[in-house]
């Protein structure tokens, strides 16, 4: 979604100018908004936004990337990925502190446990 305001130029390009990199190879498969990943060697550039969205952004259809809105935009990539398998599905565990006999000790919250009643 931000990547699309970036190129559609709803946010100020001043502030965004040199964010997102477009490909300057035409004989590429897929639409034509490729953006291009900039070598990164720090972990902080790395993971940053920049570097994330490319490979997203580079496998989306060309009926999505070309919407004429951002309500059309968000229409079309919500229809996209509802037909998408899921790319991360893990088991996420939280850690809660609960309060001890004389200190806080970690209780671990599974979502494979939960029936809906109390954490711990």
């Amino acid at each position: 979604m931000e990547v699309y305001k970036i190129l559609q130029n709803v946010y100020d390009p001043e502030i965004t100018k040199g964010m997102l990199y477009l490909s300057s190879n035409t004989r590429t498969r897929g639409h034509s908004l490729k953006l291009c990943a900039q070598p990164a060697r720090l972990d902080v550039r790395k993971y940053s936004f920049a570097i994330r969205v490319v490979k997203p952004w580079n496998s989306l259809p060309e009926e999505v990337i070309m919407s004429s809105s951002i309500k059309m935009f968000e229409a079309r990539l919500d229809k996209f990925w509802k037909d998408q398998p899921m790319k991360n599905s893990y088991v996420s565990k939280l850690k809660i502190w609960t309060k001890g006999s004389n200190f806080l000790r970690p209780a671990i919250y599974d979502d494979d446990d939960d029936d809906g009643s109390e954490c711990g």
